[in-house]
């Protein structure tokens, strides 16, 4: 071996091997520091996302909140009003009664992007909104599955409606779309003391086992729908798209179409004792009374505070069991103006009366405290 002389060690001889070596590993030494040092810090750094719920650990806890979790937190959170949809809701529970006002907004895309309606699918076994005294709106919703099957007096007094229910509160929907929903009353929507407005939506399939397949209005609440169809809806009773009971409800532009009351009166409407409306502008085609009368509308008043007023509506193939009532059927002590003229299919039982005026008709649909539509 030949010994060389190394005054980094010192002034010591070592052999050629030895201080290549030595060189060597003095040339690794600052890169092993550095690999430890980043080491340490991305251990630090991931322990800190981690702390903070955005790091691994984080995202992978934020992953398995779900859709429906968002919007129930966002319910029982008093400082939240609106909550905006972005994705679909598929529910495991019953959604929780409304404590506050609150509003429902959808903003899905599909994958190309485009705007779409934000699905709430209730799997055929849980409820929408509950709401006494508060406001609940909806807009770009499509609720699908919906189910209230409890019968009258268990709840809520006596509200069902699969999707929404208010007892001194308001209902608001546009531009939503309530199909396959089941209730024992009011397939979709239910208002009691309180006032309902729908704008653009659909109606499709829906069932209530007793009256009223998708809206039901009662006890002095008034609504207005415009601009919506209902197709499809059926009662096991009377009124297959709708029923209205000592209330108010307007229908403005409006169709209906293959809507059924299986036992009972008014295949697509149904209006009780002291109830009101205007239906203007509307198409009634092939709904049905099977069991009853009125194949399209049926009204039943018992007292003077009954107003249906019909303006430039439509009829047609709507059919009825009650001969000469596949149209309109009007009884009690009520009466029913018709502007321009009657229908065809319209039978009248005294004391009832059905008269030709378009006074009514030339008059403002009011909504919610006198304002305009």
């Amino acid at each position: 071996n030949s010994w060389l002389y190394d005054e980094e060690k010192g002034g010591v001889f070592l052999s050629e091997e030895q201080l290549n070596r030595t060189r060597v590993e003095a040339r690794m030494a600052p890169k092993f520091t550095m690999t430890v040092t980043i080491l340490l810090l991305g251990m630090a750094v991931l322990l800190a996302l981690s702390n903070t719920g955005l790091g691994p650990v984080g995202a992978a806890a934020a992953e398995t909140i779900t859709a429906e979790q968002r919007l129930v937190a966002a319910l029982k959170d008093p400082k939240v009003s609106q909550f905006v949809l972005t994705s679909d809701v598929v529910l495991t529970a019953s959604l929780p009664p409304s404590k506050k006002d609150f509003t429902l907004v959808g903003r899905c895309r599909d994958r190309r992007q485009r705007p779409r309606l934000c699905v709430v699918d209730g799997k055929g076994k849980f409820r929408g909104f509950r709401s006494d005294g508060f406001y609940v709106g909806m807009s770009d919703i499509h609720f699908k599955n919906m189910r209230d099957t409890r019968t009258p007096g268990s709840d809520y007094s006596d509200g069902t409606g699969a999707v929404a229910f208010a007892f001194n509160g308001k209902i608001r929907a546009t531009r939503c779309v309530f199909e396959s929903n089941k209730a024992f009353t009011a397939g979709a929507l239910a208002v009691r003391d309180s006032p309902l407005l729908v704008s653009d939506c659909q109606f499709r399939n829906n069932w209530a086992v007793e009256e009223a397949g998708a809206i039901r209005v009662f006890s002095n609440g008034v609504g207005t729908v415009r601009r919506s169809v209902f197709s499809g809806n059926s009662a096991g009773q009377s009124g297959g798209a709708a029923r209205v009971f000592e209330g108010v409800l307007n229908f403005i532009n409006c169709t209906f179409r293959g809507n059924t009351a299986r036992k009972g009166d008014g295949g697509a409407l149904d209006y009780e004792s002291g109830s009101g409306g205007v239906i203007s502008r509307s198409e009634f085609v092939g709904n049905s009374a099977r069991n009853g009368s009125g194949g399209a509308v049926e009204v039943e008043g018992d007292s003077a505070i009954d107003d249906i007023n019909f303006c430039s509506c439509t009829f047609r193939c709507n059919s009825a069991k009650t001969r000469g009532s596949f149209n309109v059927d009007i009884t009690s002590d009520t009466q029913v103006t018709f502007c321009r003229n009657k229908p065809q299919g319209l039978r009248v039982v005294e004391p009832a009366k059905a008269v030709v005026n378009c006074t009514a008709c030339a008059k403002a649909v009011y909504w919610d405290n006198k304002n305009s539509l």
